[in-house]
Protein backbone atom coordinates (compact mmCIF):
# COMPACT_ATOMS: atom_id res chain seq x y z
CA UNK A 1 0.00 0.00 0.00
CA UNK A 2 1.39 3.41 -0.88
CA UNK A 3 1.18 6.45 1.34
CA UNK A 4 -1.86 8.67 1.29
CA UNK A 5 -1.57 12.44 1.18
CA UNK A 6 0.80 13.35 4.03
CA UNK A 7 -0.54 16.75 5.02
CA UNK A 8 -1.75 17.83 8.43
CA UNK A 9 -5.26 19.20 8.86
CA UNK A 10 -3.73 22.65 9.25
CA UNK A 11 -1.81 22.29 5.98
CA UNK A 12 -4.92 21.06 4.13
CA UNK A 13 -6.97 23.96 5.46
CA UNK A 14 -4.32 26.41 4.25
CA UNK A 15 -4.12 24.70 0.87
CA UNK A 16 -7.90 24.79 0.36
CA UNK A 17 -7.81 28.56 0.58
CA UNK A 18 -6.86 28.51 -3.12
CA UNK A 19 -10.46 27.46 -3.89
CA UNK A 20 -13.79 28.92 -2.82
CA UNK A 21 -15.06 25.80 -1.10
CA UNK A 22 -15.64 27.01 2.44
CA UNK A 23 -13.91 26.17 5.68
CA UNK A 24 -12.17 22.82 6.12
CA UNK A 25 -13.93 20.34 8.42
CA UNK A 26 -12.08 17.03 8.16
CA UNK A 27 -10.11 14.73 5.86
CA UNK A 28 -10.28 11.02 5.08
CA UNK A 29 -6.91 9.92 3.66
CA UNK A 30 -7.01 7.89 0.45
CA UNK A 31 -3.90 6.40 -1.08
CA UNK A 32 -3.04 6.16 -4.75
CA UNK A 33 -0.39 4.24 -6.63
CA UNK A 34 1.00 7.35 -8.31
CA UNK A 35 -0.79 10.36 -6.85
CA UNK A 36 -1.34 10.71 -3.07
CA UNK A 37 -4.85 11.96 -2.39
CA UNK A 38 -7.42 12.56 0.30
CA UNK A 39 -11.15 13.14 0.53
CA UNK A 40 -11.80 16.45 2.26
CA UNK A 41 -15.02 17.75 3.77
CA UNK A 42 -15.71 21.45 4.03
CA UNK A 43 -18.77 23.37 5.11
CA UNK A 44 -19.84 23.34 1.45
CA UNK A 45 -19.49 19.65 0.69
CA UNK A 46 -17.11 16.81 -0.03
CA UNK A 47 -14.13 17.05 -2.39
CA UNK A 48 -11.22 14.98 -3.68
CA UNK A 49 -7.81 16.59 -3.18
CA UNK A 50 -5.01 15.13 -5.30
CA UNK A 51 -1.28 15.77 -5.29
CA UNK A 52 0.13 15.26 -8.77
CA UNK A 53 3.06 12.94 -9.22
CA UNK A 54 6.13 15.08 -10.08
CA UNK A 55 6.47 13.14 -13.34
CA UNK A 56 3.15 14.61 -14.51
CA UNK A 57 3.56 18.26 -13.51
CA UNK A 58 5.01 19.93 -16.59
CA UNK A 59 2.87 23.07 -17.25
CA UNK A 60 2.18 22.06 -20.83
CA UNK A 61 1.06 18.63 -19.70
CA UNK A 62 -1.18 20.05 -16.98
CA UNK A 63 -2.90 22.26 -19.53
CA UNK A 64 -3.22 19.33 -21.94
CA UNK A 65 -4.73 16.96 -19.39
CA UNK A 66 -7.27 19.44 -18.09
CA UNK A 67 -8.19 20.50 -21.61
CA UNK A 68 -9.06 16.86 -22.38
CA UNK A 69 -11.08 16.48 -19.17
CA UNK A 70 -13.10 19.63 -19.88
CA UNK A 71 -13.72 18.51 -23.45
CA UNK A 72 -14.97 15.10 -22.35
CA UNK A 73 -17.25 16.63 -19.74
CA UNK A 74 -18.64 18.94 -22.41
CA UNK A 75 -19.34 15.89 -24.57
CA UNK A 76 -21.50 14.45 -21.80
CA UNK A 77 -19.19 11.77 -20.47
CA UNK A 78 -19.22 11.01 -16.71
CA UNK A 79 -16.05 13.03 -16.18
CA UNK A 80 -15.65 15.75 -13.56
CA UNK A 81 -13.25 18.64 -14.28
CA UNK A 82 -11.06 19.94 -11.49
CA UNK A 83 -12.38 23.01 -9.75
CA UNK A 84 -10.79 26.32 -10.80
CA UNK A 85 -8.79 28.23 -8.22
CA UNK A 86 -9.37 31.89 -7.48
CA UNK A 87 -6.77 32.54 -10.21
CA UNK A 88 -8.81 30.57 -12.76
CA UNK A 89 -6.45 27.59 -13.12
CA UNK A 90 -7.40 23.95 -12.58
CA UNK A 91 -4.48 23.38 -10.21
CA UNK A 92 -2.40 25.18 -7.63
CA UNK A 93 1.25 25.10 -6.60
CA UNK A 94 1.77 24.74 -2.87
CA UNK A 95 4.97 23.83 -1.06
CA UNK A 96 6.65 22.73 -4.27
CA UNK A 97 3.84 20.34 -5.24
CA UNK A 98 0.95 20.60 -7.68
CA UNK A 99 -2.54 20.01 -6.27
CA UNK A 100 -5.94 19.58 -7.91
CA UNK A 101 -9.35 19.66 -6.26
CA UNK A 102 -12.34 17.79 -7.67
CA UNK A 103 -15.96 17.52 -6.60
CA UNK A 104 -16.42 14.18 -4.88
CA UNK A 105 -18.28 11.67 -7.07
CA UNK A 106 -20.39 9.10 -5.23
CA UNK A 107 -20.43 5.56 -6.55
CA UNK A 108 -19.35 2.00 -5.99
CA UNK A 109 -16.29 0.09 -7.14
CA UNK A 110 -16.63 -2.41 -9.96
CA UNK A 111 -18.26 -5.68 -8.96
CA UNK A 112 -15.86 -8.26 -10.44
CA UNK A 113 -17.51 -10.30 -13.15
CA UNK A 114 -20.57 -8.05 -13.50
CA UNK A 115 -21.10 -8.26 -17.25
CA UNK A 116 -23.44 -5.27 -17.35
CA UNK A 117 -20.77 -3.06 -15.78
CA UNK A 118 -18.11 -4.46 -18.11
CA UNK A 119 -20.34 -3.68 -21.10
CA UNK A 120 -20.91 -0.16 -19.74
CA UNK A 121 -17.14 0.33 -19.71
CA UNK A 122 -16.93 -0.80 -23.33
CA UNK A 123 -19.69 1.59 -24.38
CA UNK A 124 -18.07 4.48 -22.53
CA UNK A 125 -14.74 3.81 -24.19
CA UNK A 126 -16.42 4.05 -27.60
CA UNK A 127 -17.88 7.44 -26.61
CA UNK A 128 -14.50 8.55 -25.26
CA UNK A 129 -12.73 7.73 -28.51
CA UNK A 130 -15.52 9.38 -30.51
CA UNK A 131 -15.03 12.57 -28.54
CA UNK A 132 -11.23 12.63 -28.83
CA UNK A 133 -10.60 11.35 -32.35
CA UNK A 134 -10.25 14.84 -33.86
CA UNK A 135 -9.82 16.89 -30.68
CA UNK A 136 -6.70 19.04 -30.35
CA UNK A 137 -6.12 19.94 -26.70
CA UNK A 138 -4.40 23.00 -25.37
CA UNK A 139 -0.91 22.53 -24.00
CA UNK A 140 1.58 19.95 -25.15
CA UNK A 141 2.27 16.30 -24.36
CA UNK A 142 4.77 14.66 -26.65
CA UNK A 143 5.06 11.30 -24.98
CA UNK A 144 6.53 8.34 -26.76
CA UNK A 145 5.12 4.87 -27.25
CA UNK A 146 3.16 3.51 -24.29
CA UNK A 147 4.44 0.30 -22.67
CA UNK A 148 7.39 0.22 -25.07
CA UNK A 149 8.85 -3.32 -24.98
CA UNK A 150 12.36 -1.95 -25.61
CA UNK A 151 12.26 -0.50 -22.10
CA UNK A 152 11.81 -3.99 -20.68
CA UNK A 153 15.30 -5.08 -21.75
CA UNK A 154 17.11 -3.28 -18.93
CA UNK A 155 14.54 -4.53 -16.43
CA UNK A 156 15.06 -8.14 -17.51
CA UNK A 157 18.81 -7.57 -17.18
CA UNK A 158 18.33 -6.24 -13.64
CA UNK A 159 16.20 -9.25 -12.71
CA UNK A 160 18.95 -11.57 -13.95
CA UNK A 161 21.49 -9.67 -11.86
CA UNK A 162 19.27 -9.98 -8.79
CA UNK A 163 19.06 -13.72 -9.36
CA UNK A 164 22.80 -14.03 -9.83
CA UNK A 165 23.37 -12.06 -6.62
CA UNK A 166 21.32 -14.58 -4.63
CA UNK A 167 18.18 -12.52 -4.03
CA UNK A 168 15.08 -14.25 -2.72
CA UNK A 169 12.91 -15.96 -5.37
CA UNK A 170 9.99 -16.73 -3.06
CA UNK A 171 8.33 -20.07 -3.75
CA UNK A 172 10.09 -20.43 -7.11
CA UNK A 173 13.26 -22.53 -7.29
CA UNK A 174 16.34 -20.81 -8.62
CA UNK A 175 16.40 -23.03 -11.71
CA UNK A 176 12.76 -22.25 -12.40
CA UNK A 177 13.44 -18.55 -11.81
CA UNK A 178 16.17 -18.62 -14.47
CA UNK A 179 13.78 -20.37 -16.88
CA UNK A 180 11.05 -17.80 -16.20
CA UNK A 181 13.43 -14.90 -16.87
CA UNK A 182 14.50 -16.53 -20.12
CA UNK A 183 10.84 -16.93 -21.11
CA UNK A 184 10.13 -13.27 -20.30
CA UNK A 185 13.18 -12.24 -22.29
CA UNK A 186 11.92 -14.20 -25.29
CA UNK A 187 8.49 -12.61 -24.96
CA UNK A 188 10.00 -9.14 -24.91
CA UNK A 189 12.22 -9.88 -27.92
CA UNK A 190 9.28 -11.28 -29.88
CA UNK A 191 7.14 -8.19 -29.25
CA UNK A 192 10.01 -5.90 -30.26
CA UNK A 193 10.44 -7.89 -33.47
CA UNK A 194 6.76 -8.22 -34.42
CA UNK A 195 5.54 -4.81 -33.31
CA UNK A 196 8.25 -2.24 -34.11
CA UNK A 197 7.60 1.47 -33.71
CA UNK A 198 6.65 1.92 -37.36
CA UNK A 199 3.84 -0.62 -37.05
CA UNK A 200 2.71 0.68 -33.67
CA UNK A 201 2.32 4.26 -34.89
CA UNK A 202 0.43 3.20 -38.02
CA UNK A 203 -2.42 1.86 -35.88
CA UNK A 204 -5.52 4.12 -35.69
CA UNK A 205 -4.95 6.87 -33.13
CA UNK A 206 -7.16 8.95 -30.85
CA UNK A 207 -6.53 10.63 -27.53
CA UNK A 208 -6.71 7.67 -25.18
CA UNK A 209 -7.30 7.49 -21.45
CA UNK A 210 -4.12 5.45 -20.97
CA UNK A 211 -5.13 3.67 -17.75
CA UNK A 212 -8.58 2.35 -18.55
CA UNK A 213 -9.22 -0.02 -15.67
CA UNK A 214 -11.75 -0.45 -12.88
CA UNK A 215 -9.61 1.29 -10.26
CA UNK A 216 -10.35 4.51 -12.16
CA UNK A 217 -14.11 3.92 -12.41
CA UNK A 218 -17.19 4.19 -10.19
CA UNK A 219 -20.50 2.49 -10.82
CA UNK A 220 -24.09 2.80 -9.71
CA UNK A 221 -25.70 -0.52 -10.47
CA UNK A 222 -24.95 -1.24 -14.12
CA UNK A 223 -24.20 2.43 -14.90
CA UNK A 224 -20.66 3.79 -15.05
CA UNK A 225 -21.00 7.11 -13.22
CA UNK A 226 -17.42 8.24 -12.89
CA UNK A 227 -14.16 7.96 -14.86
CA UNK A 228 -11.03 9.36 -13.23
CA UNK A 229 -7.24 9.75 -13.38
CA UNK A 230 -6.30 11.39 -16.66
CA UNK A 231 -2.56 11.68 -16.11
CA UNK A 232 -1.91 9.26 -18.99
CA UNK A 233 -4.19 10.81 -21.61
CA UNK A 234 -2.39 11.30 -24.91
CA UNK A 235 -2.61 10.64 -28.62
CA UNK A 236 -1.77 6.97 -29.02
CA UNK A 237 -3.26 3.94 -30.81
CA UNK A 238 -6.81 3.39 -29.54
CA UNK A 239 -5.89 -0.27 -29.14
CA UNK A 240 -3.95 0.67 -25.96
CA UNK A 241 -7.22 1.47 -24.14
CA UNK A 242 -8.88 -1.63 -25.55
CA UNK A 243 -6.03 -3.76 -24.24
CA UNK A 244 -6.42 -2.24 -20.78
CA UNK A 245 -10.11 -3.10 -20.78
CA UNK A 246 -9.42 -6.68 -21.85
CA UNK A 247 -6.64 -7.23 -19.31
CA UNK A 248 -8.38 -5.66 -16.34
CA UNK A 249 -12.12 -5.99 -16.92
CA UNK A 250 -11.96 -9.04 -19.20
CA UNK A 251 -10.24 -11.28 -16.69
CA UNK A 252 -10.71 -12.87 -13.28
CA UNK A 253 -8.49 -12.37 -10.23
CA UNK A 254 -8.35 -13.94 -6.80
CA UNK A 255 -8.95 -10.54 -5.20
CA UNK A 256 -10.79 -7.43 -6.34
CA UNK A 257 -8.42 -4.71 -7.53
CA UNK A 258 -7.39 -2.16 -4.91
CA UNK A 259 -6.15 0.89 -6.86
CA UNK A 260 -4.01 1.96 -3.90
CA UNK A 261 -2.06 -1.31 -3.73
CA UNK A 262 0.54 -2.03 -6.40
CA UNK A 263 0.52 -5.74 -5.53
CA UNK A 264 -3.24 -5.83 -6.08
CA UNK A 265 -3.06 -3.90 -9.34
CA UNK A 266 -0.38 -6.19 -10.73
CA UNK A 267 -1.67 -9.52 -9.45
CA UNK A 268 -1.82 -12.29 -12.02
CA UNK A 269 -5.13 -13.21 -13.62
CA UNK A 270 -6.97 -15.55 -15.93
CA UNK A 271 -8.44 -14.28 -19.18
CA UNK A 272 -12.19 -14.83 -19.36
CA UNK A 273 -13.66 -14.81 -22.88
CA UNK A 274 -17.25 -13.97 -21.75
CA UNK A 275 -15.94 -10.91 -19.91
CA UNK A 276 -13.66 -9.93 -22.78
CA UNK A 277 -16.60 -10.31 -25.16
CA UNK A 278 -18.87 -8.21 -22.91
CA UNK A 279 -16.32 -5.39 -22.99
CA UNK A 280 -15.46 -5.44 -26.68
CA UNK A 281 -18.86 -6.06 -28.28
CA UNK A 282 -20.34 -2.63 -27.45
CA UNK A 283 -17.10 -0.96 -28.48
CA UNK A 284 -16.88 -2.54 -31.92
CA UNK A 285 -20.58 -1.93 -32.47
CA UNK A 286 -19.46 1.70 -32.81
CA UNK A 287 -15.86 1.26 -33.99
CA UNK A 288 -14.92 -1.79 -36.01
CA UNK A 289 -11.32 -2.78 -35.51
CA UNK A 290 -9.05 -2.91 -38.53
CA UNK A 291 -7.39 -6.12 -39.63
CA UNK A 292 -4.06 -4.75 -38.46
CA UNK A 293 -5.47 -4.01 -35.01
CA UNK A 294 -6.67 -7.61 -34.66
CA UNK A 295 -3.22 -8.84 -35.68
CA UNK A 296 -1.46 -6.59 -33.15
CA UNK A 297 -3.85 -7.27 -30.29
CA UNK A 298 -2.02 -10.14 -28.59
CA UNK A 299 1.37 -8.42 -28.74
CA UNK A 300 0.00 -5.22 -27.24
CA UNK A 301 -1.56 -7.33 -24.50
CA UNK A 302 1.84 -8.92 -23.88
CA UNK A 303 3.51 -5.50 -23.79
CA UNK A 304 0.99 -4.22 -21.24
CA UNK A 305 1.39 -7.19 -18.90
CA UNK A 306 5.18 -7.14 -19.17
CA UNK A 307 5.13 -3.43 -18.32
CA UNK A 308 2.88 -4.08 -15.33
CA UNK A 309 5.35 -6.46 -13.73
CA UNK A 310 8.76 -5.36 -14.98
CA UNK A 311 8.43 -1.57 -14.93
CA UNK A 312 6.61 -1.62 -11.59
CA UNK A 313 9.21 -4.02 -10.20
CA UNK A 314 11.97 -1.55 -10.96
CA UNK A 315 10.16 1.64 -9.99
CA UNK A 316 7.95 0.76 -7.02
CA UNK A 317 9.27 -2.37 -5.31
CA UNK A 318 12.20 -2.41 -2.84
CA UNK A 319 15.24 -4.16 -4.37
CA UNK A 320 15.18 -7.08 -1.94
CA UNK A 321 11.56 -7.88 -2.89
CA UNK A 322 11.80 -7.38 -6.65
CA UNK A 323 12.42 -10.95 -7.74
CA UNK A 324 9.61 -12.42 -5.68
CA UNK A 325 7.28 -9.69 -6.99
CA UNK A 326 8.24 -10.35 -10.60
CA UNK A 327 8.25 -14.14 -10.57
CA UNK A 328 4.97 -14.77 -8.79
CA UNK A 329 2.55 -16.27 -11.38
CA UNK A 330 3.93 -13.91 -14.05
CA UNK A 331 3.85 -16.40 -16.94
CA UNK A 332 0.18 -17.47 -16.81
CA UNK A 333 -1.29 -14.56 -18.87
CA UNK A 334 1.54 -14.83 -21.40
CA UNK A 335 1.07 -18.57 -21.82
CA UNK A 336 -2.64 -18.02 -22.48
CA UNK A 337 -1.76 -15.42 -25.11
CA UNK A 338 0.66 -17.89 -26.73
CA UNK A 339 -2.12 -20.48 -26.96
CA UNK A 340 -4.85 -18.05 -28.03
CA UNK A 341 -3.05 -15.71 -30.40
CA UNK A 342 -4.68 -17.06 -33.58
CA UNK A 343 -8.13 -16.88 -31.98
CA UNK A 344 -7.59 -13.29 -30.85
CA UNK A 345 -6.29 -12.23 -34.26
CA UNK A 346 -9.35 -13.69 -36.01
CA UNK A 347 -11.81 -11.56 -34.05
CA UNK A 348 -14.27 -14.42 -34.33
CA UNK A 349 -14.39 -14.90 -30.55
CA UNK A 350 -16.19 -11.58 -30.08
CA UNK A 351 -19.31 -12.75 -31.95
CA UNK A 352 -19.36 -16.26 -30.49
Amino acid sequence: MLDSLSLSDEQIAKLLAAWSVGCFVRAAPQAGTANPATVVVTERGKFFLKQRNPRYCDPGQLLYDHSVIEHLAGAGLPVTPALPTSQGRRWTDHGGHIYELYPFVAGDPHAPGDLSQIAAAGRLLARFHDATSEFRPQGEKNWGRYFDPVNRLSEIAEARELLADGNDTGTVTRDDAAAILNYLGTQVADVIDRLPDERYWRLPQVIIHGDYQQGNMKFSGSELVGLFDFDWVGRQPRLVDIVDGLLFLGSSRREAIDPADIYSLTQSFEFCLPRMRAFLQPYIAEHRLSGEEWLCLADLMRARWLFSRLEQMQRKIPPQQRLTFLLHEVTAPLEWLDESEALLASGAWVDS
